[in-house]
């Protein structure tokens, strides 16, 4: 148990919080906690968070399979330059900006995570990496704002379960969310994937699609402005499996096939 006093900022590096939950510090509204470089923090049962929860540094929490609700009170903020990795947690309560990176350089790593969006939320700086499968639900839509490069690494899967996943980034850039190699999963079940005009570019990795799925892209014209599957190199094309029963329907925009094998 911590008592911290107003207008202060205690900063934890290299500790590690077995069975932690935001009851071990009694702080005032003026106070931040960071967890600093080193900073392990292990979540033993299901809880709701009380605070928002500041990392710098490389840190890591680690979730046993339990649930970390977020709303109403909680946030995850990395600071520029951070690097956390969540880990085999069930995130819920997913909603505007309650989970977030401080400028481009600070990154968010999912590892085995259930992310589940309770509203509309938004990414909006840093980048994304998602590791083994991550899976993410509810019917409401994930919107992709940041300038930053996000990735599916090697052996992984990004699950979008009854969900939207909204590509809008503030650049003119179609290549920012990426699938890393061949075992690199996209995987649609009943999902809607959805671009602005600048386009979204997928290449090199696997689209599964399962049951209905949609392609948005409202107001393209040009094929640069649209989807793009592949990109005219050997070693860029992207491959899809639709799946028994399964459709990928375009609601809207342009639909460019650019893999250099046979459609």
């Amino acid at each position: 148990w911590l008592l911290a006093v107003p207008d202060l900022q205690v900063t934890f590096k290299n500790v590690v919080f077995k069975n932690y939950t935001d009851a071990v510090f009694d702080v005032g509204t003026d106070t931040n906690i960071v967890f600093g470089d080193g900073v392990h923090l292990e979540i033993a049962a299901a809880q709701t968070m009380q605070r928002g929860w500041i990392f710098s540094g490389s840190t890591e929490v680690f979730g046993h399979a339990t649930q970390l609700t977020i709303e109403p009170l909680g946030s995850l903020f990395v600071l520029p330059g951070g690097y956390l990795t969540l880990h085999n947690l069930k995130i819920d309560g997913l909603k505007a900006n309650n989970v977030r990176c401080s400028g481009d350089t600070a990154t968010l790593a999912f590892k085995q995570c259930d992310l589940c969006l309770s509203h509309n939320f938004s990414f909006t700086s840093g980048s994304i990496e998602f590791f083994q499968e991550v899976r993410m639900t509810g019917t409401n839509r994930f919107t992709y704002e940041s300038d930053a490069t996000s990735v599916v690494a090697p052996c992984s899967r990004l699950f979008l379960d009854n969900t939207t996943f909204v590509y809008a980034p503030n650049t003119e850039n179609r290549d920012l969310f990426m699938l890393f190699d061949k075992t690199s999963e996209l995987y649609l079940d009943g999902s809607t994937l959805e671009s602005t005009t600048t386009g979204l570019r997928l290449t090199t990795g696997t689209l599964i699609a399962e049951n209905k799925n949609f392609l948005v892209n409202d107001g393209a014209v040009g094929l640069s402005e649209g989807f793009a599957f592949g990109n005219q190199e050997v070693n860029g094309d992207l491959n899809i499996i639709i799946k028994p029963g399964a459709t990928l329907q375009l609601l809207s925009g342009v639909l460019d096939y650019q893999n250099m094998d046979t459609p």
